[in-house]
């Protein structure tokens, strides 16, 4: 009998020191990003600000978001998800170029800024300045993993329209972060994840495509989420049309991608009736408000 105890005790602390340095010596990390547009519109009206806000909390509350790039997040700090954990930069609901913004929040139990905070503007010509009503922000920061030293550059960005500014304009947006980031330090073989809402469709310009314009000199194999032919954008009368939303990385394997899909997002009441013609009028009718300005999420995790 004692010869029992004695192996199974023997037993049980091999098994806690197995599970004790498999965990140790696991170098796996998962990072989950989401890139997000609710649009100005969307705080025109209290269904869809209610909408863009319970999402943001509801996602933030699981803990398992590393980093998530809003686009005109037009709400006071004070209304913002009360996490310890989660911060934000730069200040929100703070134009950064003309009336439009662009916030990276993260999760800070996991990662800490460790540059400076460069914010930029897309611009169509130098000698304007950056408070033109159509101007573009973007924002970027270098973070580091508390627990493994991992460092990655985290873009967010909102690109212009290309009708707005003209396909030599547009198509050289990537151009203004790569000047941006080459004045931070960077380096051909950090890591990069870029989030944003580049307003344009997945098949006239490609992820690969997207990043290396923007870092044409970077080291490491493109990943990016599998948006493919799903709809993330928006129409002011037809509904989802586009595809601009982007999560791209170099470096890493990719392990999911989900877009958010309407009935997950918008609740019944702001929905548009059935049977009805598209409503108009936004943002101060509720209904065209939500359903018709607000991108859909794009939610992405990685493994490296």
């Amino acid at each position: 009998m004692r010869i029992i105890v004695i192996t199974l005790v023997v037993i049980t602390i091999l098994f806690i020191l197995c599970l004790h340095f498999s965990e140790k010596f696991n170098t796996k990390q998962y990072i989950t990003a989401i890139q997000w547009n609710p649009h100005w519109q969307c705080f025109g009206g209290d269904c869809c600000g209610g909408v863009a806000q319970n999402y943001i909390r509801d996602r933030l509350s699981k803990n398992d978001v590393d980093f998530f790039s809003v686009v005109a997040l037009e709400v006071d700090s004070t209304d913002l998800p009360e996490y310890d954990i989660h911060h934000i930069l730069p200040e929100p609901n703070v134009a950064q170029c003309g009336v439009d913004m662009v916030n990276i929040i993260y999760n800070s139990t996991k990662w800490k800024p460790i540059s400076d905070t460069v914010q930029g503007c897309f611009i169509n010509q130098s000698s304007q300045a950056p408070t033109i009503p159509g101007a573009r922000p973007f924002v970027i920061q270098q973070f580091q993993n508390i627990a493994t030293t991992t460092k990655i550059w985290v873009i967010g960005a909102h690109w212009p329209h290309p009708t707005d500014w003209g396909p030599d304009n547009y198509y050289g947006s990537p151009s203004y972060i790569q000047v941006a980031l080459k004045g931070t330090g960077w380096v051909p073989s950090d890591k990069v994840l870029f989030m944003g809402d580049t307003n344009v469709n997945i098949s006239d310009v490609s992820d690969k495509d997207i990043f290396n314009q923007m870092i044409p000199l970077s080291v490491g194999n493109i990943i990016s989420a599998h948006v493919d032919d799903t709809k993330t954008c928006c129409n002011d009368t037809n509904g989802w049309l586009y595809n601009p939303d982007r999560v791209i990385a170099n470096f890493g394997t990719p392990i999911s991608t989900l877009v958010v899909p309407q009935t997950r997002l918008i609740p019944p009441e702001c929905l548009y009736p059935s049977g009805s013609p598209p409503l108009t009028g936004w943002p101060d009718n509720k209904q065209a408000d939500t359903v018709e300005e607000m991108h859909l999420p794009v939610e992405f995790t990685l493994v490296y």
